[in-house]
């Protein structure tokens, strides 16, 4: 699993990962997408992988920017509509409903897991 965090000189005190990430690969980022100035790609084709699950914090700012970059980048995508939060209902819609479709495949966290098992 990777891990995209990130970090800004006006991040918030309490935002960062309250777990241990084990062999996990954490990624930095210092911009919105997860791609841009990091190793992600150069990580992620190394490992061989074709195709990126995302979940996360802020479905329409940082899911959307390092998916559409995952999807720029030639990997397919899968997002898993339940497993993001966005800042409003709205945005959370619009991004799976009618971005997200275009840029690879949505599924549920349920469909997910079904579809690796």
């Amino acid at each position: 699993m990777v891990i995209v965090k990130v970090s800004r000189p006006d991040n918030p005190p309490g935002n960062e990962l309250v777990f241990e990430a084990g062999d996990d690969k954490i990624v930095t980022k210092y911009t919105i997408g997860g791609f841009a100035g990091t190793d992600l790609d150069e990580f992620l084709r190394g490992a061989g992988v074709r195709t990126v699950v995302f979940g996360g914090i802020a479905t329409e700012f940082g899911v959307e920017s390092t998916l559409r970059a995952a999807a720029d980048h030639g990997y397919d995508t899968v997002a898993v509509s339940d497993a993001m939060t966005a800042l409003s209902d709205i945005s959370h819609e619009n991004a799976i409903t009618k971005i997200f479709p275009r840029l690879g495949t949505v599924l549920t966290t349920d469909e997910a897991l079904a579809a690796l098992a």
